[in-house]
């Protein structure tokens, strides 16, 4: 007589594990971003070649703005979501 294994007797069930899912922290580089982290480093270069000839006033406001608004901007910003 041919004996039927159980599903107690099998053993354990190996499953494939599942796919790496994108985390919420990763930062996917777009075109979008690409444009306004170049235009950031654009202005953060103007600002140190204006501090460089001595612009005391017009040399901080751009480096600050490229640093503490440009470059976040350009790394927090995401593309449009196509619903489908």
């Amino acid at each position: 007589m041919q004996r039927t294994m159980r599903k107690a007797d099998r053993g354990p069930v190996r499953r494939r594990p599942a796919p790496p899912e994108p985390h919420a922290h990763e930062i996917r580089m777009q075109r979008k971003n690409l444009m306004w982290l170049s235009i950031a480093i654009g202005v953060i270069v103007v600002g140190f070649a204006t501090l460089a000839m001595g612009s005391l006033t017009v040399a901080p406001i751009l480096l600050v703005g490229g640093f503490l608004g440009l470059v976040p901007y350009a790394l927090m910003t995401r593309g449009r979501q196509h619903e489908s």
